[in-house]
């Protein structure tokens, strides 16, 4: 037990060690800059904070969840972004979730459907053997990062503008 324990906290850990630094990739490409494979070696610096913050969103969606179900999806749809908000905007726990709440005001229909599409789509590729997932997977997350970006506003890519004349 003591080992499968481990195993799993270890398992974790790498996953969200690689979910910091896809977030932080990829807002590098949503915001057309270079992307910097560096950054997989850079999210120390926001484990903890993730850590806990997803352990509190954890316990409220399984709070929410046994309270008839309704209150978790509302909890998920709510609070969904807080790990953006540690990577993007280098926020604590509590702020992160703050502000997930402050900015799903007036979006969480828009996060349902976003939601429902991205599921469909994580359906469709692995129903093509799971090679489909080498597709998907990166371009659902792409999909959530762009509505991170639009809720708060930011601008997620920068033109080109034409140089000489060129149209």
């Amino acid at each position: 037990i003591g080992l499968s324990i481990f195993s799993n906290a270890m398992m974790q850990s790498v996953n969200l060690w690689f979910t910091i630094a896809s977030i932080r990739m990829l807002l590098q490409v949503s915001r057309n800059q270079p992307a910097d494979f560096g950054l997989f070696l850079q999210s120390g610096p926001f484990m903890l904070r993730s850590f806990f913050a997803t352990l509190l969103f954890a316990i409220m969606t399984i709070l929410g969840l046994l309270l008839f179900i309704v209150p978790g999806i509302y909890v998920m749809l709510t609070f969904w972004n807080y790990n953006y908000f540690i990577v993007d905007r280098n926020c604590g726990v509590m702020e992160s979730i703050r502000l997930a709440s402050v900015h799903a005001q007036g979006n969480r229909l828009s996060i349902l459907v976003m939601f429902l599409i991205t599921m469909g789509l994580s359906l469709l590729g692995m129903m093509a053997f799971c090679l489909g997932w080498i597709a998907t997977v990166p371009f659902c997350m792409l999909i959530l990062v762009i509505s991170y970006l639009t809720m708060t506003g930011q601008p997620f890519v920068q033109p080109r503008l034409p140089t000489n004349g060129q149209a």
